[in-house]
């Protein structure tokens, strides 16, 4: 994925982020790390999917 593409999946996200719809098991692993860095989760670059949707919800 490019950097403009990645960017704009982050731009959705966030989008989605705000009408609390996102189905997390959906992303990928490093959609959801993008995810935790914005929320400023500490540890989210050692976490599985599992527990990045954990924290996450």
């Amino acid at each position: 994925m490019s950097i403009t593409g990645f960017n704009r999946r982050r731009r959705l996200l966030k989008q989605q982020e705000l009408q609390e719809n996102i189905d997390y098991s959906k992303l990928k692993v490093g959609e959801l790390k993008a995810i935790a860095k914005e929320k400023g989760i500490e540890g989210y670059s050692d976490m599985k999917k599992a527990e990045l949707i954990q924290i996450l919800k």
